[in-house]
């Protein structure tokens, strides 16, 4: 099955699937075709190198697996939210929902980017703050994964 990074991840039925390999008491051929059920849902390179990678311990990745599943499916516009935040006109409560967006620990952001996020909203000449803006959205640009020769 061919990777479609436009689709979101049904993580809900990932879990339900990884809970079912957890419980099994069935054959070792309901098994694989549970897996191979989970290895199809999970429409993304990265967790189905999980999956492989497990060695069957399929519960072992159930966390890890749910939070990379999380940060994959997340489209939410970065850049938009820190410009949301520097528009003098914010309610408090918009506010507080944006930086918890930004500074979530366990969110997609990494935490050079949380820092980085932390001197734009921080930076007042304008100017500066846009060159930044750039360098921010460059940052959160997919990492092209080399293939070895």
């Amino acid at each position: 099955m061919e990777e479609d990074s436009s689709k979101t991840i049904d993580i809900q039925f990932c879990m339900i699937l990884i809970e079912r390999l957890a419980s099994f008491s069935e054959s070792d051929e309901t098994a694989k075709q549970v897996i191979s059920q989970l290895y199809d849902a999970a429409n993304h390179e990265d967790l189905r190198e999980m999956i492989k990678s497990s060695g069957g311990n399929i519960i072992g990745i159930k966390d890890a697996f749910r939070k990379k599943a999380l940060q994959i499916n997340d489209k939410t516009d970065y850049v938009a939210v820190i410009r949301k935040l520097l528009d003098p006109n914010i309610s408090d409560q918009e506010s507080k929902a944006s930086l918890r967006l930004i500074m979530d620990p366990d969110g997609k952001l990494t935490e050079d980017q949380r820092h980085q996020a932390s001197i734009i909203l921080n930076n007042k000449d304008e100017t500066s703050r846009e060159y930044m803006i750039d360098d921010f959205k460059k940052s959160l640009r997919p990492k092209v994964k080399k293939k070895a020769p």
